[in-house]
């Protein structure tokens, strides 16, 4: 993949500096390798376990491709000193592939002996070509090689890359779960089981740090086990795998696991299971160099088609890009002529599932494998158009999510600065302090306490951050605070004959309860306020008690405001929550003020026999507070927490009995008793109320049907709170006449 790795550094070189695209010479690839495994060798000189793994890798990759022809380099250690004086000499002199200015470096291939940074490793040659040349050792330690060093000499794993891997017949076996491991790739396995790590390290001490690796079958992979890399039986994988070479086992930060790096270099097919284990040890066939017809124009086109996409994937997920990059760090050349690596590199690179990648490792036939590797490149070349497309999208979107923000911001700013707009802060608190010179104009007048805490809490509101929390809880407060009515009053009517008309217009009958309220009409005439009566109206449900406190408040000309603390057990729905609080809001009180704009609206508490009692507090005792006329020209709610005045207010409660309601509270307010209604007066309510209410409900006109007396007298009920729901289907009935 020569040319690919090379398009990949291009690329890489151009993002960061080059302005345009411009391709690295082979010394400069080669030169930009040999740093990277400098710098990795100088971060762990400190551990003796990492210098084997890098001269291993390094020597692969660099030095074995390079060698003469029939020759085979081993490399033994005699201190780690030397070893590591080695590598650096190696890497930084340059005696790899250019010859160093300095006096006694030469070429790898004619290797000087006597060189310091040499001494103690040697070039050997293999037995075939051990006559045509003897000045270079056969085998044993080598000729003229001082390797006596510190007498600690330990040979290393034999080394070579894809067929000049030794063929070991007896393997240890492991298995991956997702991918399989193609020849010449590096891909790391997690090891769970300790045994399985002690063997091989052990295969590693002993220079034969070889596995065979087998991709599980599906139906395998799936079972939860504690130990997946294990191999308990032939049948969880499939019998073709790859022959990897170990090139590090290192320890999780947990200590739970360890994740063992191999480099893959040739197929071999699983024969017989010798060792159960754990690990498995198997007996294994290796596959030889397949054949392939060099001339044949199908493994050309094919061949060119797969550079082609392997370029165009490349260029557009970066992905790929930095694969390529790492894979070229330990394999460096991959032969594009070759038909049988290009199928597997490529195919090696793409996301397809295990399946898929099983079936280039078990075909033969070079057509075949470079065709199925090319379907592989073409759904992950689509893969790539469409996620180039999505973040195409999404970059569109956000820069143009960014541009509007831009040009808002900037608008603003502009408008700012030529006095044409105010920050959002400015404009709420000028509708904060619009809000107090409407209240003036209306007559009312914010008390001196309240002021303060207004001017406070503006003062903090401008300078909190729009975002924080902090700045919506000072909103809300300043927001609630504003809108209370201050000195705000209703003008009083207490004119007795209008007050009498309301009332007979409204309600019929119940002469003892309107004389009553005119009493109570007349008296506040002459206080001139009806402020510190508390009425409360006891009667069966449905004899009008809620209505009779509407028509007060209009006989009076009073807003009205009613809510019902039947059931209720929270104080808070009373006196408010306080702040700190999420969600606080104020007592019904509170809210009552803000709705109707007055500080004297007539305010009817229904219910209030059925009162409850939780672990909140006791609604009544928040009550007593409430209709207390000696306390409630000072009442403080829980969220305002300032002195709010409710003397002006008429409170108005209703019961259907006295028994429940607790005695203190009952002391505070004047009880009318409001009765039930004979015969004749439901009769007269159903022709003057409920009848024209049905028939305007239902749409019929002015001219109503003319209902017989004894229609009259079958239609009410006995409390005459539900007899319009009887007139409902009457006056429904279409007339077809």
């Amino acid at each position: 993949a020569q040319a690919v790795a090379e398009e990949a550094a291009a690329a890489a070189a151009e993002e960061k500096e080059a302005p345009a695209a411009q391709e690295l010479s082979q010394e400069e690839m080669d030169d930009l390798l040999r740093r990277s495994f400098l710098q990795a060798l100088r971060k762990d000189l400190r551990s003796d376990g990492a210098l084997p793994v890098l001269a291993n890798t390094f020597v692969a990759t660099m030095l074995l491709p390079r060698r003469p022809a029939g020759t085979q380099l081993q490399i033994k250690r005699t201190s780690f000193k030397k070893f590591s004086r080695f590598l650096l000499s190696v890497m930084e002199e340059g005696i790899v592939e250019v010859e160093s200015e300095r006096p006694g470096v030469e070429l790898i291939t004619a290797v000087n002996r006597d060189h310091d940074a040499l001494r103690g490793f040697g070039l050997h040659q293999d037995a075939k070509s051990a006559a045509a040349n003897p000045d270079v050792g056969a085998g044993g330690d080598g000729d003229g090689v001082d390797g006596a060093g510190d007498g600690e000499e330990t040979a290393l794993a034999n080394l070579g890359v894809g067929d000049d891997a030794p063929k070991l017949k007896q393997v240890i076996a492991l298995s991956t779960l997702r991918r399989p491991l193609f020849p010449a790739a590096v891909q790391p396995l997690h090891l769970t089981d300790t045994r399985t790590v002690e063997a091989l390290l052990a295969a590693q001490n002993e220079g034969q740090a070889y596995v065979a690796v087998f991709l599980k079958k599906p139906e395998f992979a799936q079972v939860e086990g504690e130990h997946p890399e294990l191999i308990g039986n032939p049948d969880e994988v499939y019998p073709t795998g790859t022959f990897a070479q170990i090139h590090n086992i290192a320890q999780s930060p947990d200590g739970e696991h360890h994740q063992v790096f191999l480099m893959g270099h040739r197929r071999v097919e699983l024969r017989e299971l010798l060792e159960e284990g754990p690990p498995a040890r198997v007996e294994v066939d290796h596959w030889d160099k397949l054949d392939y017809d060099a001339d044949s124009k199908v493994i050309k086109a094919y061949r060119n088609e797969i550079v082609n996409m392997l370029r165009e994937v490349v260029r557009m997920n970066p992905l790929f890009r930095e694969s390529l990059q790492q894979i070229s760090v330990f394999t460096q050349r991959i032969d594009m002529h070759d038909p049988f690596k290009l199928a597997d590199f490529a195919a090696s690179l793409t996301t397809a599932n295990g399946e898929e990648l099983q079936k280039v490792i078990e075909e033969k036939d070079a057509g075949k494998r470079l065709s199925q590797a090319l379907d592989l490149l073409a759904r992950e070349r689509e893969l790539s158009k469409i996620q180039e497309e999505i973040s195409r999208d999404v970059e569109a979107r956000i820069a143009e999510g960014q541009r509007k923000y831009f040009l808002m911001e900037q608008h603003k700013q502009i408008k700012k600065e030529l006095g044409l707009e105010k920050d959002d802060k400015d404009l709420l608190a000028q509708k904060f302090r619009e809000r107090l010179r409407e209240l003036e104009e209306r007559g009312g007048a914010v008390p001196e306490e309240v002021e303060g805490v207004i001017a406070e809490e503006l003062g903090k509101l401008e300078g909190l951050e729009k975002g924080s929390s902090e700045f919506n809880l000072t909103r809300n407060y300043l927001d609630w605070l504003t809108a209370m009515p201050y000195g705000v009053h209703s003008r009083d009517n207490f004119d007795v004959g209008a007050a009498q008309d309301i009332l007979d217009a409204d309600h019929y009958g119940l002469e003892d309860v309107k004389r009553r309220l005119r009493e109570f009409i007349a008296v506040g005439k002459l206080r001139g306020s009806v402020q510190g009566k508390i009425v409360c109206f006891v009667g069966p449900p449905g004899v009008g008690k809620t209505s009779i406190g509407r028509s007060i408040a209009e006989a009076l000309g009073r807003e009205f405001y009613r809510f019902s603390v039947g059931g209720l057990s929270d104080v808070a729905a009373i006196k408010g929550h306080r702040r700190t609080y999420v969600g606080a809001m104020p007592g019904q009180l509170i809210q009552c003020l803000k709705t109707t704009g007055t500080a004297n609206p007539v305010v009817l508490i229904d219910e209030v026999d059925k009162l409850g009692r939780g672990y909140q507090g006791d609604p009544a005792s928040a009550l007593l507070e409430l209709l207390d006329p000696g306390q409630n020209g000072a009442f403080t709610d829980h969220y305002l927490d300032v002195p709010i005045d409710l003397s002006k207010v008429l409170f108005i409660c209703t019961a259907n009995t006295l028994d429940t309601i607790p005695g203190p509270l009952l002391d505070r307010m004047e009880v009318i008793r409001v009765a039930g209604y004979d015969l004749p007066e439901k009769v007269e309510i159903a022709k003057r109320y409920l009848i024209p209410k049905a028939l305007v409900e239902a749409g019929l006109r002015p001219d109503p049907k003319k209902v017989q007396q004894e229609q009259h007298t079958d239609i009410v009920d006995d409390g005459g709170g539900g007899g319009d729901g009887d007139l409902a289907p009457m006056a429904n009935v279409p007339d077809t006449s």
